[in-house]
């Protein structure tokens, strides 16, 4: 059943994350963060003009 899979998946999903949250958020730094930031507004511009060409 596709369904218990899911299930399954985010309930794996949960206690991974209750496990590491604290772990990954001590290892994301500012500069990692302000890193991702420019990357998703330079891919957001990129859309958006790729948008407005089409």
């Amino acid at each position: 059943n596709e369904d218990d899979g899911n299930t399954a998946v985010l309930s794996l999903r949960r206690v991974l994350e209750d496990l590491e949250f604290d772990g990954i958020m001590d290892a994301i730094d500012c500069h990692m963060f302000q890193k991702l930031k420019d990357v998703k507004d330079c891919a957001s511009d990129f859309f958006n003009s790729f948008m407005r060409f089409n």
